[in-house]
């Protein structure tokens, strides 16, 4: 059985006023990757990053 070799990796940081940014890479070791179910997953993790950092009260870097 293959093992599938893939993660996300988020970093948070803050700016000089205050608010949150985040940089997300997907890896992935597969010979061929599926961009779309990459896209899918790193955007999932993203949202799911934001949507914590929000209630807890963080404002978002680009935010309105």
């Amino acid at each position: 059985m293959d093992e599938t070799r893939e993660r996300v990796r988020i970093n948070a940081k803050q700016t000089a006023k205050g608010a949150w940014q985040f940089d997300a890479t997907f890896e992935d070791e597969a010979a061929s990757v599926d961009i779309d179910a990459a896209a899918s997953k790193l955007l999932e993790a993203v949202n799911a990053v934001e949507k914590k950092f929000k209630g807890d009260g963080k404002e978002i870097a680009g935010a309105e």
